[in-house]
């Protein structure tokens, strides 16, 4: 038997947050979820809102940052990296034109992803 494909979804926001990425990527790793993969969504952290949760069988990461636009995304990066070096995914989608692609492309090339 195969492993379950492990993938990583990267956004800058996650339901309980509005908008219409965040409930795009909601739909797509929540019906990924559902058919076996091994889904985690790494995010920004919101307050009030646990840094780590299972729902529904997928994995939420969000990153807490502080401080002025440009320092929240580097910790953004940093830490995101970092969790993606921890889980190792197969595949990482990543949504928004903005941090989340950087990490995105840093993952690829130092892991090969």
């Amino acid at each position: 038997m195969n492993p379950k494909k492990r993938i990583a979804f990267l956004c800058a926001t996650y339901p309980p947050a509005p908008g219409g990425v965040a409930r795009h990527v909601a739909d797509l790793a929540n019906t990924m979820a559902a058919n076996g993969y091994d889904v985690h969504v790494i995010t920004n952290q919101i307050d009030g809102l646990p840094t780590q949760e299972i729902q529904a069988g997928l994995r939420i990461k969000r990153i807490p940052v502080h401080g002025p636009r440009a320092i929240r995304a580097l910790q953004f990066v940093i830490k995101s990296l970092s969790h993606i070096f921890s889980i190792r995914p197969d595949v990482i989608h990543s949504h928004e034109l903005d941090f989340t692609s950087i990490v995105g492309l840093l993952a690829k090339l130092s892991l090969g992803i």
